[in-house]
């Protein structure tokens, strides 16, 4: 089984291994989702996620695509709840 350290993976992330964890399940959904792999030993696409974030292709930004969707759905959710109570 393929190991990775997980030391540079966090640098990349800003040192906060939940940060790791999050970024690393959005790529490996996005991979899921047919997204091309950008590195030459591609395995599983937890595996591929990670070898992704630790070489640097990945990090805070996609945490903060990651905070800003969720916000607008947030923002929708609050904004149907406004509508529903003032009709």
């Amino acid at each position: 089984m393929a190991r990775i350290s997980n030391a540079e993976g966090l640098a990349h992330v800003g040192g906060s291994p939940y940060d790791l964890i999050v970024i690393a399940v959005e790529r490996a959904r996005q991979l899921g989702r047919g997204a091309t792999p950008l590195v030459t030993q591609p395995g599983n696409k937890a595996m591929t996620a990670l070898r992704e974030i630790e070489q640097g292709l990945f990090g805070r930004e996609l945490m903060e695509e990651i905070i800003n969707s969720h916000q607008y759905e947030k923002d929708d959710e609050e904004d149907d709840l406004a509508n529903y109570v003032n009709s």
